[in-house]
């Protein structure tokens, strides 16, 4: 397990990942790659592990919209 945690948290770091804050209201725009599993990762540190997922769009570049509790 600490090594597939290691594993997700270098490659979300060295991938070239982004976010966008929408609004006022704690919405982010999430973008990742090449796996979802980064935004989720990406998401954690942004929100500080308190979010909920308003949309997620699979395509070559996965992304995700999200709101900080």
């Amino acid at each position: 397990f600490s090594i597939a945690f290691t594993i997700l948290t270098i490659a979300c770091n060295t991938t070239k990942s982004n976010h966008v804050k929408i609004n006022s209201n704690s919405q982010y725009y999430v973008k990742c790659s090449p796996h979802l599993i980064y935004c989720y990762r990406k998401s954690d540190l942004i929100c500080r592990k308190e979010y909920r997922v308003l949309a997620v769009k699979l395509e070559d570049t996965p992304s995700m919209i999200i709101k900080c509790n």
